[in-house]
C-alpha cells in the first residue's frame, strides 16, 4: 500500500486559492427563474384555455344556428312574412304538426326513382319528405296550408292523414291532371274531367258537375269562393275565340265574362291559370313544332284585354317554363329553381343553389306576405361562411401548437405538455 502523501491536500489547497484570487462565481438566480417558469406555464395554460373557449363558443353558434328552427305562427294581428332566401344547409326531416305548410319543392334523386321532396318553411329552412308521408305522393297545396288534394284524396297535413279516399263516383274517376285548384277558402277542389271542370268538397263529394258541352271549358280557378272561373274555346267564322266564363257553385250555366282580345298567336293552350283573386288569367301556349318554351300571355279578367307581362308589350308572348306559376298578388312569377318576375334576373325567392331545386309549389299557389330580407335561412348561411373558415384555423392554431409544445416537452425532458394540467397524489 502507497503511504500517504500531503502532495493531495497540497493541491486542492493551491486549487482553492486559485478560485479564491479569480473572485466570486455568478450563481443562478433561484427566484428569477422561478418566476419565468411560472409564468411561461401559465401563459401555455391560457392559450390552451383561449383555444378551448372559442372552439365551444363556435360549436354553440354553430348548434344553435344549425338547428331546426321553432316553426310557430305568427302573433295574432302581426303580418306574415316570406323569405327572401332559402338555405340548403343542414337539411331536417320533416314532420306532421299544425303549423300550415308554406311550400314544397322536388328535388332529382340520385340514380333513378322519383324526385325528393322538400318542404318550405317561412324561415327560409328546409325539411326533407321521408317515408310514407302525405307530401311524398305530390299534389295541391290548400291555401291555409294544413290540407292536401293528392290522387288518393284530400289529406289532413296535421296528422298526415286522408281524410276521405276518392270516391267511385263517375265523374271523380273521370279526373285529370290538367287543372286543380282550390277555392280561396280552402272548402272546394276544382278538377278537370274529361267531360270538363267539375267542384269536390273536401269529403270529395261532387258539389258541381260538368254539364252538356263543358267538355270545351277549361278549369282555370276561382273568381270568388263560391264562383268557379274557366275558358271556353269557340268557333266563330272559322276563327277560335277565346272566352272568359264563370259558373257558381249554387248551380246553372256559364256565363260569359269577356272574350280574350289580341288574336290568337297561334299554338294550342297548354294550361289555363288564374289568378287568387280571380282577375287575372296566364294562359301557356304550346310553342310551335312542339319544342321550346311555352308561350305565356296574361289576361285581365273582367275586360279580356291582354297586359303587359315581363316588360314586353301586351301582344307580346313571354316565354314560361314548364312550372306552373306562383301569384303574388295578381302577377304570376316563374317558379323554375326559385321565384323570380318574368324577364327579371332578380329572384324573389331564391335558393343556395346546393341541391338542383325544381319546380316551387306554395300553399293555394301565392306568395304571400312581406319580404324578409333576414330569414333564418340567411342567418344559417352567414354563420356558416363565417363558422367554416374559423374552425379551420382555430384548427391549424391547435395543431402546431401542439407541436411546438411536444417538441419543448422533449427537450427540456418532461412527462408532460406544458399546457396540460397534471396533479400529483
Amino acid at each position: 500500500m502507497t503511504p500517504p502523501t500531503d502532495e493531495l491536500t497540497r493541491m486542492l489547497q493551491g486549487a482553492a486559492d486559485d478560485v479564491l484570487e479569480r473572485g466570486s462565481v455568478d450563481a443562478p438566480d433561484t427566484p428569477r427563474l422561478w418566476s419565468r417558469g411560472r409564468r411561461g406555464t401559465w401563459a401555455a395554460r391560457a392559450g390552451a384555455a383561449a383555444l378551448v373557449a372559442a372552439a365551444v363558443a363556435l360549436v354553440t353558434t354553430v348548434a344553435l344556428v344549425m338547428r331546426p328552427a321553432q316553426a310557430a305562427l305568427p302573433a295574432e294581428g302581426a303580418p306574415v312574412s316570406y323569405p327572401e332566401f332559402v338555405s340548403e344547409l343542414f337539411v331536417g326531416a320533416y314532420r306532421d304538426g299544425t303549423v300550415p305548410v308554406f311550400g314544397v319543392v322536388d328535388v332529382p334523386a340520385w340514380g333513378e326513382g322519383p324526385p325528393d321532396r322538400y318542404v318550405i318553411d317561412r324561415a327560409g329552412l328546409l325539411a326533407q319528405v321521408r317515408g310514407t308521408n302525405l307530401l311524398s305522393t305530390g299534389g295541391a297545396l290548400a291555401p291555409d296550408g294544413r290540407h292536401l288534394f293528392t290522387g288518393e284524396g284530400v289529406g289532413d297535413l296535421a296528422d298526415g292523414t286522408v281524410v276521405r279516399p276518392i270516391s267511385t263516383d263517375a265523374t271523380v274517376l273521370a279526373r285529370t291532371d290538367t287543372r286543380v285548384a282550390w277555392s280561396p277558402d280552402s272548402r272546394h277542389v276544382l278538377v278537370d274531367t274529361t267531360g270538363g271542370p267539375a267542384v269536390l268538397d273536401t269529403r270529395t263529394d261532387v258539389v258541381l258537375r260538368p254539364g252538356p258541352g263543358d267538355a270545351t271549358v277549361r278549369a282555370a280557378g276561382w273568381r270568388d269562393t263560391s264562383t268557379v272561373l274557366g275558358l271556353r274555346e269557340v268557333s266563330v267564322d272559322g276563327r277560335t275565340v277565346l272566352e272568359v266564363v264563370t259558373r257558381p257553385l249554387a248551380g246553372g250555366g256559364w256565363t260569359v265574362v269577356s272574350v280574350v282580345g289580341g288574336g290568337d298567336p297561334g299554338g294550342g293552350i297548354a294550361a289555363v291559370h288564374a289568378s287568387p283573386d280571380g282577375t287575372r288569367i296566364l294562359l301557356l301556349r304550346t310553342p310551335s313544332g312542339g319544342s321550346g318554351a311555352r308561350a305565356a300571355t296574361l289576361v285581365d279578367v273582367r275586360s279580356g284585354e291582354r297586359i303587359a307581362l315581363g316588360g314586353s308589350a301586351a301582344n307580346t308572348p313571354v316565354d314560361w317554363d314548364s312550372c306552373p306559376p306562383v301569384w303574388r298578388g295578381d302577377q304570376p312569377l316563374l317558379a323554375l329553381g326559385g321565384l323570380r318576375e318574368p324577364g327579371s334576373r332578380t329572384a324573389v325567392l331564391a335558393f343556395s343553389g346546393r341541391l338542383d331545386v325544381q319546380c316551387v309549389s306554395l300553399a293555394g299557389d301565392e306568395l304571400t306576405g312581406t319580404a324578409d330580407p333576414l330569414s333564418a335561412g340567411v342567418e344559417r348561411e352567414r354563420v356558416w361562411r363565417v363558422a367554416l373558415p374559423a374552425a379551420g384555423g382555430l384548427a391549424l392554431v391547435a395543431v402546431v401548437w401542439m407541436l411546438v409544445a411536444l417538441r419543448r416537452s422533449r427537450r427540456e425532458g418532461e412527462r408532460f405538455l406544458p399546457m396540460i394540467w397534471v396533479q400529483r397524489y
